[in-house]
């Protein structure tokens, strides 16, 4: 198998570099404070890009993922013409809702090829 080496490009912690590197380990738990999880979904999906190839292989990633409360009234995004108008929210909550539900199923299929 290949090895694997996620590469930080500054002393920066970025989501993207972190989530290699934790799946590169043996075991990982990962929490997410996360407004969409839009852009987890795709770093996820690029870690299982590589699971898939064989380039990386891990053993356990756990992921707790923190979004906002779908019962807030969050500060935006709103209508600036009709601050009645619920539906920039309703869009926001169904982002999230299909973004969260895209991760479930990749850690499922994680957790089936690790049962392998």
């Amino acid at each position: 198998m290949p090895t694997a080496t996620a590469v930080r490009t500054s002393t920066h912690a970025t989501r993207g570099p972190l989530i290699s590197e934790a799946f590169e380990r043996t075991g990982a738990t990962l929490d997410v404070h996360t407004l969409t999880s839009e852009s987890l979904d795709a770093h996820i999906r690029l870690q299982m890009e590589r699971v898939r190839a064989g380039i990386i292989r891990p053993r356990r990633i756990a992921l707790r993922v923190l979004p906002p409360s779908e019962s807030l009234v969050l500060p935006c995004p709103w209508n600036k013409d009709d601050r009645t108008d619920d539906r920039p929210q309703k869009r926001l909550g169904a982002i999230g809702r299909r973004h969260r539900e895209s991760l479930r199923t990749m850690l499922r299929e994680l957790l089936n090829r690790l049962a392998e």
